[in-house]
């Protein structure tokens, strides 16, 4: 566990709490913090080689994303219900259509471009092998669908809405049976967004998004 919480204290332009809670969310994702264990400011500040003050802070902005409650021990991470994560779900569905179908309405080149960069870069890593780099291509892409409505707001609604689901769930796109599928859906949405299809684009995202909604539910029933 150790290495996991290494972290580069060198002054490369990256803020320390970032890189505070980049490797929380590593740990987290990889269940080495579990729901409902305990977060001590001073053991991560040890374990990373750090003062507590970034621990702090970055455990503070957990808190208000809702992925860290304080109890009478401290903080510790929050355990969602199978209810808990198939209404985050759906919030993240809605999200993304609600995003998409207006960001297709006024397309640029520059959004279709970066589109199909994910696409292909997506499939030439699953042809590779390299699931880790699948599931960061994976967020970009979903990220891209609500970030091309050009609505700031709207964007950081579903960037806080993704993570508590990315952090509280064990369910992967990198997982070898939904692999496949992931890609091809990606493959028609983008093909939809090009077509300033909407209607078809909206359907899509939502068999889409409902098909990992259940995958999450009777992933965490079986933990």
């Amino acid at each position: 566990m150790t290495d996991i919480f290494t972290i580069n204290t060198d002054n490369d332009g990256i803020p320390l709490i970032d890189k505070v809670l980049n490797a929380l969310e590593k740990a987290i994702i990889r269940g080495d913090i579990r729901p409902g264990e305990r977060l001590s400011e001073a053991s991560l500040a040890k374990k990373m080689g750090i003062s507590r003050v970034p621990v702090r802070e970055a455990l503070i902005r957990l808190e208000e994303a809702e992925i860290v409650k304080k109890t009478y021990q401290g903080r510790e991470l929050v355990q969602r219900t199978s209810k808990d994560l198939e209404d985050l779900y759906e919030i993240k569905i809605l999200l993304e259509v609600h995003g998409a179908t207006k960001g297709c309405l006024n397309s640029r080149q520059q959004i279709i471009d970066r589109f199909d960069d994910l696409v292909l870069k997506m499939d030439n890593l699953f042809q590779e092998g390299n699931v880790l780099k699948i599931q960061q291509v994976n967020q970009q892409f979903h990220n891209l669908l609500v970030k091309s409505a050009n609505n700031e707001k709207l964007y950081n609604i579903y960037l806080n809405t993704a993570k508590q689901i990315r952090w509280t769930t064990r369910l992967s796109v990198s997982d070898s049976e939904i692999l496949p599928l992931a890609i091809k859906e990606h493959s028609e949405i983008l093909q939809a967004f090009k077509d300033s299809d909407c209607s078809k684009l909206a359907s899509l995202i939502k068999t889409h998004g409902e098909r990992f909604q259940k995958s999450i539910s009777s992933v965490n029933q079986s933990v």
